[in-house]
C-alpha cells in the first residue's frame, strides 16, 4: 500500500467523498451532495486523504462562524465537521493529518477560532492532542415526556430565524451564524423532519423523530418556563419525548482550538446548534 496523499477536496472528488460520508455517518448522498453546494466554493471547505486513488479519508471546516458580544468586534470562527475515516484505512493517522490542516487553513484565513462537537466525550482529548481544541462552552438540558398542549407555535423561515436569534442574543456572548450555516440546518430539517419555530416569544430549532423532539437551542425571553416550553413543543410535534439544550451551565459540549492571536472565551459564550 502507497503512502495516503494529503491534499484539498475537488469537485470531482464529490461522489467518492459523499459516498465516504453517507457510509460513516449515515445521511444520503443525495443529502451531502446538497451540503456541498452550500459550501463548497469556500476555500479550504475539506481536505482528503487518497490511497491507491481512494479517497480513505476526508474531513470538512465550515467558515461562517463568529464570536460576537457587545463593545467589540466579532472574531470569525470555523466548525470542524465530518472527520470520517473508511474503517479499512482507520489507525494510520490519516484523520489527525486531515484535521490539523483544516486548522491551519482556517486561521491562515483569518478565523480566530476553530470550534467542534466531539461526537462522544471520550474525544475530547483525542482533539486536545491533535489540534489542540479544549472544552470550552457547555449547555444546560432539559427533558420531558408529558405534552402540554396550548400557545401559538409559528414556523420560521432561517431568515427569520436567525433574525430572531441575534435579537434574543444581544447581551449575551455568543456564536453567530452566518447565512449558509442556517441553511444546512434547514436541510436536515427538511430531509429529517423538524424545523426553526416561534414559541412562546422566543425561538426553537428542533429535529424530530417519529417518538422525540431535539431542541437543538432554545432561547426563550426572561420569566419563560423552559419546561413548558419543551412540553408544548412535544405536543405541537405530537411525539412523546424531548430534550433541549439552552444557555446555562451544564454539559461541556463544543471544543474550541484557539488561533494564535485568539484571547480567551468568556466562559458564559453559547455556540447553539452543533448542526446534526
Amino acid at each position: 500500500m502507497t503512502e495516503p496523499i494529503f491534499r484539498p477536496w475537488q469537485p470531482e472528488d464529490a461522489q467518492a467523498s459523499a459516498r465516504l460520508w453517507s457510509e460513516v455517518f449515515g445521511d444520503s448522498v443525495e443529502v451531502v451532495l446538497q451540503i456541498y453546494d452550500l459550501f463548497a466554493k469556500q476555500p479550504g471547505f475539506c481536505a482528503v486523504g487518497e490511497i491507491d486513488g481512494t479517497i480513505a479519508a476526508a474531513a470538512y471546516c465550515l467558515d461562517g462562524l463568529a464570536l460576537r458580544q457587545l463593545g467589540t468586534a466579532d472574531q470569525p470562527a470555523a466548525y470542524l465537521y465530518a472527520v470520517a475515516t473508511d474503517p479499512a484505512f482507520r489507525s494510520r493517522g490519516l484523520a489527525a493529518r486531515l484535521c490539523r490542516m483544516l486548522r491551519d487553513w482556517a486561521f491562515a484565513r483569518g478565523n480566530t477560532y476553530l470550534f467542534t462537537r466531539p461526537a462522544e466525550p471520550t474525544l475530547f482529548p483525542w482533539y486536545a492532542e491533535k489540534i489542540g481544541a479544549i472544552p470550552a462552552l457547555s449547555r444546560k438540558m432539559l427533558t420531558a415526556d408529558a405534552p402540554c398542549p396550548g400557545g401559538t407555535v409559528t414556523k420560521l423561515s432561517p431568515e427569520a430565524y436567525g433574525t430572531r436569534r441575534e435579537a434574543l442574543l444581544r447581551d449575551v456572548p455568543h456564536i453567530a451564524l452566518d447565512w449558509p450555516l442556517l441553511q444546512l440546518e434547514n436541510l436536515f430539517h427538511r430531509s429529517y423532519g423538524g424545523a426553526f419555530l416561534d414559541i412562546d416569544g422566543g425561538i426553537a430549532d428542533v429535529y424530530t423523530s417519529e417518538t422525540a423532539a431535539d431542541v437543538q437551542e432554545l432561547l426563550l425571553p426572561p420569566g419563560t418556563d423552559p419546561q413548558r416550553t419543551l412540553e408544548k413543543i412535544i405536543a405541537h410535534f405530537g411525539v412523546r419525548r424531548g430534550t433541549a439544550a439552552l444557555p446555562g451551565a451544564g454539559e461541556c459540549y463544543i471544543s474550541c482550538a484557539p488561533g494564535p492571536h485568539a484571547s480567551a472565551l468568556p466562559a458564559d459564550a453559547w455556540f447553539g446548534p452543533a448542526f446534526g
